[in-house]
């Protein structure tokens, strides 16, 4: 489970009457939006229930990050014998166990803040088990995964290293009722026929019952197009600051270039209208900079880097390092404990995502990461884009996308097979300006787009 959707069950278990968090909670009336939401659905078997408590606290992003950080240390440093020096593995394993719960509480915080609520200054108000619970399985990850430091000691064995991954996160999910006096949420269901089973009881109905009684599923927003609902000017911006920090009596510090583009702050801006049912301006120039229309794409551009988290994330998922997919492990790979590879990112956790926001009628905002590259500089040919429908053909997903690079085309697609998250996946991108590697779901806020009324 993520840290996001972890803080997400927190902020819902205190504030019941008040839980939806838009973007962060998937609404939907399956069964598999209902376990991302964090509901066991009524169809859910005792046994797969207690093994769902097994996985529930397992801080996702923090291991995606620590695993491309651990794999660059150990490339960097390694000696004439070949053995990475420990010294860099020890202090990104503390950094790491450190800074868990510093990330869960200031994404809770930033939970609390997008819902109008205050922070959670006091250490009542903080979320302490997610707290404890996420550091908990990051240390038993870390401990397990290949180059740990704990290699150094003699006494370290890979074997019972896996077997404490397993007792950890059994121990956390059997916990959770007696710590909180309710069982931990379960995660999203681990598996491509979790993700679309009306496709799976399309093709056991037989080719004539598949024809008859079971369409292709789709979902298209009624009145949403690309060149009606998105803007008209493109993603075209002069050398501009994002935002500038004054440090009295010694400089100011520009951060951020407009140049760069502002494809996030776009998306964002064009849900904004959508869910506003504010029309788009006919213009096909940029807004000046200075302006109020420009600030605010400005202000939507850093509200979808999502604190930080989605550079951190592309940045991850764009690592040489990462494989494009982890192998099957067998019991680990069906608990889904197991960090996740390019593919699996899209399919496991991207796509279900994705898919519940258009199905509740909602567009959806995708990260792409475009280049592999260790290099934090390539960040910037990262792209973000928002899906407005889908189409599924059996194990193929066609999604169609406002893309800002492109205004006015409605024939922009990104396309994928689902059938093997464990294999290599090739994603397709409609307009061929550049690969796209993987992509992410974004999590999204709502804002009042007064500058374009």
């Amino acid at each position: 489970m993520s840290i996001s959707t972890m803080t997400t069950i927190a902020y819902r278990r205190r504030n019941p009457a008040t839980g939806d968090l838009g973007g962060d909670r998937v609404r939907s009336g399956s069964s598999a939006a209902a376990t991302q939401a964090g509901e066991v659905p009524e169809t859910q078997s005792g046994v797969s229930s207690a093994l769902s408590t097994i996985t529930a606290y397992v801080p996702t992003e923090i291991l995606i990050t620590y695993v491309a950080v651990i794999a660059a240390i150990a490339g960097a440093t390694a000696g004439t014998s070949g053995a990475p020096s420990p010294q860099g593995l020890w202090v990104a394993f503390i950094a790491f166990l450190i800074a868990t719960p510093v990330i869960v509480w200031l994404v809770y915080a930033g939970k609390l803040r997008t819902a109008g609520k205050p922070l959670p200054r006091g250490v009542r108000d903080w979320p302490r088990w997610e707290m404890v619970a996420a550091t908990a399985g990051y240390a038993a990850w870390a401990f397990a995964l290949p180059s740990t430091p704990f290699a150094h000691f003699a006494w370290y064995n890979p074997g019972v290293a896996g077997v404490t991954v397993l007792i950890t996160a059994t121990m956390l999910g059997l916990l959770t009722p007696v710590v909180l006096g309710q069982p931990a949420p379960a995660p999203a269901p681990a598996g491509p026929g979790a993700l679309v089973p009306a496709v799976a009881a399309a093709a056991a109905a037989g080719p004539e019952e598949n024809v008859a009684a079971s369409p292709i599923p789709s979902t298209d927003l009624a009145d949403f197009l690309p060149s009606r609902s998105g803007f008209r000017f493109p993603n075209s911006f002069p050398h501009e600051a994002l935002v500038t920090v004054q440090i009295p009596g010694l400089a100011t510090l520009p951060l951020g270039d407009a140049a760069n583009g502002l494809c996030g702050g776009m998306a964002f801006t064009v849900r904004d209208l959508f869910e506003a049912s504010v029309p788009p301006p006919p213009d096909t120039e940029p807004p000046a900079p200075g302006s109020a229309r420009y600030d605010y794409l400005v202000e939507r551009q850093i509200a979808s880097l999502d604190f930080g988290r989605v550079p951190l994330q592309l940045y991850a998922l764009g690592s040489p390092l990462l494989p494009d997919a982890i192998p099957d492990l067998g019991e680990l790979a069906a608990f889904g404990i197991v960090p996740h590879g390019r593919s699996q990112v899209m399919v496991l956790d991207a796509w279900p995502a994705i898919r519940a926001e258009l199905d509740s009628g909602h567009p959806s905002v995708l990260g792409l990461v475009r280049t592999i590259d260790a290099d934090p500089t390539s960040l910037g040919r990262d792209h973000q884009i928002l899906a407005y429908g889908y189409r599924l053909a059996g194990d193929e997903v066609s999604i169609a996308v406002y893309d800002s690079n492109h205004p006015g085309d409605d024939t922009v697609r990104l396309s994928l097979r689902l059938a093997d998250p464990a294999a290599p996946i090739d994603v397709s991108y409609s307009p061929g300006d550049g690969p796209v590697h993987c992509f992410i779901h974004i999590p999204y806020a709502a804002a009042d787009p007064a500058p374009w009324r």
